[in-house]
């Protein structure tokens, strides 16, 4: 039979450890929330710097282009001279750990790129590994003003294609469509990094949580304790006083202790008292009443002798 001290313990255990695994879950939730909300910000953050590079990059070299044109049109150099100029700085031109610049007419005929075989070829036609034609795309955003295009395209000596993000703009002192880019690995690879170092501060974080909880849980489970003894003690005390009384054993006090608590344990406690002194009444009136019927009976039996 489960005693109701080990029901009010077997209860608050529950509900400790409920409690304890519902925050445990719900700060996970989140913290995993927290931290994919800051990684999209990361992400969002790198893309924009990553636009705002290369749109900076081609506006400087198209202010440098431009320079050498007027240098050409005040006659302080000429034609051949200021495009092989202008040609050879372009090619020239390094950011970051492998940023480029190229250099086509609008019709595609390919002036700038690092110096290989594709320099005096049209390009117009070029697709990437996704069959886009980058090249006519890079040239239309340029000639409407200039703007972004994304195409798959290898690193420089090598031959894997891989996403990249351009920018181009159209350089009118020598009828060149300019541009740059950046790959979008470099930026993957931040967000990853960020994410493996996010994923082992949740860990770390769950390490102290799952601890704190069951401690929480514990401290919960010894006051339970403490309460369903508090609870459970008055309550056992009146059920022997209660069994003791079903034999007959109307000896003995009740503990006060237990007859002065002031919540229902001691009213219980209290009525037992009370239902105790009245059968004590009770058995003594009839006892009185037996002894007055036997000498009755007594004075009865002398007299009529």
């Amino acid at each position: 039979m489960r005693t109701i001290r080990a029901k009010i313990v077997a209860l608050a255990a529950a509900a400790a450890l409920a409690v304890a695994g519902v925050l445990t879950v719900s700060f996970w939730i989140v913290l995993s929330s927290s931290s994919e909300s800051q990684l999209g910000s990361l992400e969002a953050l790198l893309l924009e710097d990553f636009d705002r590079l290369i749109k900076t990059q081609v506006e400087s070299a198209a202010t440098m282009l431009g320079a050498i044109a007027k240098e050409r049109d005040a006659g302080r150099l000429s034609a051949e001279r200021a495009r092989d100029l202008a040609r050879n700085l372009l090619r020239d031109m390094r950011f970051g750990a492998d940023g480029y610049f190229w250099a086509d007419t609008p019709q595609g005929l390919n002036e700038v790129l690092l110096g290989n075989a594709s320099e005096g070829t049209n390009r117009l036609a070029l697709k990437d590994a996704n069959g886009f034609e980058l090249v006519r795309a890079i040239i239309d955003i340029a000639m409407k003003g200039g703007g972004y295009t994304e195409y798959w395209f290898p690193r420089a000596g090598q031959t894997e294609a891989l996403p990249k993000r351009g920018y181009s703009q159209f350089v009118p002192g020598f009828n060149w469509v300019i541009g740059t880019g950046n790959y979008f690995d470099a930026i993957d690879a931040i967000v990853a990094e960020k994410r493996v170092e996010a994923e082992q501060l949740r860990m770390r974080s769950l390490g102290i949580i799952i601890p704190m909880a069951m401690i929480m849980a514990a401290i919960a489970v010894a006051m339970a304790i403490l309460m369903g003894n508090r609870i459970a003690k008055p309550i056992t005390y009146a059920a022997e006083r209660m069994r003791m009384l079903s034999q007959g054993d109307l000896t003995g006090q009740l503990e006060a202790k237990f007859v002065e608590r002031k919540d229902e344990s001691g009213v219980l406690v209290s009525s037992l008292k009370t239902t105790l002194e009245r059968l004590r009444e009770v058995l003594a009136e009839v006892s009185d009443a037996g002894r007055q019927v036997a000498n009755g009976s007594e004075e009865l039996s002398e007299s009529s002798k």
